[in-house]
This record gives C-alpha cells, sequence and structure tokens, in this order.
C-alpha cells in the first residue's frame, strides 16, 4: 500500500519553518549511519517525540495518519534524513519494519533522490520527491532511495507502531 498526498496540509506553515530551521541547523559533522542490508550511509537527525517544541509536529502527524488510514496507530520515531552526492549511491529494495511510514519531503533544490518503488503488477514506479509531499507506506512496500545527482535532500521520516492495547482481560 502506498498513499502519495501532492501538497499536503500535514504540518501549518510554522511547523514547516521549524523542520526548515532543523536543516539549516543540520549537524553535518555527524557520523553518517550505516543501514545493516545496505551499503549506504544516511545523515539522520533523531527527533525527541517528548520535547515541547516539537509537540504540534507530533500531534500533526498522528492527526494526519488517523484520518488517513482510520487506525490505532500512534508515532514511535521520526528523524530528518539528509540525503547528498556523497551517501546513499546503491539503496537496495527494501521493506520497512514498522507497520506504517510517512515521508514529508522538507526541500525541493536538489536533482536526484526519487523514491522508486515496485507496484502491485511488479514494475517500478519513480515518486519525484517535492517540497510538502508526503508519501505513506505499510511494511509490505518495496522500495528503495536513488541517488542524490546535486544538492541535498532533506525529508522527515516518522514510523508508526499499533497503540499500546492498555487493557488486559483475566481468563
Amino acid at each position: 500500500m502506498i498513499s502519495i498526498d501532492k501538497d499536503s496540509k500535514v504540518l501549518n506553515d510554522d511547523d514547516m519553518e521549524l523542520l526548515q530551521k532543523k536543516c539549516d541547523n543540520f549537524i553535518s559533522s555527524q557520523s553518517p549511519t550505516l543501514d545493516k542490508d545496505n551499503i549506504n550511509f544516511y545523515f539522520r537527525e533523531y527527533i525527541d517525540l517528548k520535547d515541547p517544541i516539537m509537540h504540534n509536529i507530533v500531534m500533526g502527524l498522528e492527526s494526519y495518519i488517523k484520518t488517513k488510514l482510520y487506525t490505532n496507530l500512534e508515532l514511535k520515531s521520526m528523524w530528518i534524513n539528509k540525503i547528498d552526492i556523497n551517501s546513499n549511491k546503491d539503496d537496495n529494495f527494501h521493506k520497512d519494519i514498522s507497520p506504517c511510514s510517512l515521508i514529508l519531503y522538507l526541500n525541493d533544490d536538489y536533482i536526484g533522490g526519487e523514491l522508486e518503488y515496485i507496484n502491485d503488477t511488479n514494475n517500478r514506479v519513480k515518486i519525484i520527491p517535492q517540497k510538502k509531499l508526503v508519501v505513506i507506506m505499510n511494511n509490505q512496500l518495496e522500495h528503495r532511495v536513488l541517488p542524490i545527482t546535486s544538492g541535498v535532500r532533506y525529508s522527515l521520516v516518522a514510523f508508526f507502531g499499533f497503540m499500546d492495547n492498555q487493557t488486559k482481560s483475566i481468563i
């Protein structure tokens, strides 16, 4: 399953500006993350879901997912991904572990970095990222990110899981 929302209103202008400031202040000197199954390096800045400054973003993403999927999903983790011409050179097709993933593109002043996925008829489909474009996918969708050829791509990546069951029954 994949859902693409062009020109989404998932976050308001103030929240987008806050994320843009995080991109502008991204710490480039941090060590990149090496994915276990790939030879790709992704620069990530993890976002504390309990940070009061991020509260509106967390609530906005959870509300958006619930209106799109009508499920009991909650945000489990999120970060800003930074991909440049020196990272993500050979991303293999993969499936995410979490039940639901969301990508919100934060800029569009780069070349490359398309999201490519395999559809139900086994064809490869490319999504050209644009600022504010939202992609939602489940953990059955095989996908990858193609290399950047110019510039730097920033995206907010959020993973959702099922809400913990708070009630217990005695049998």
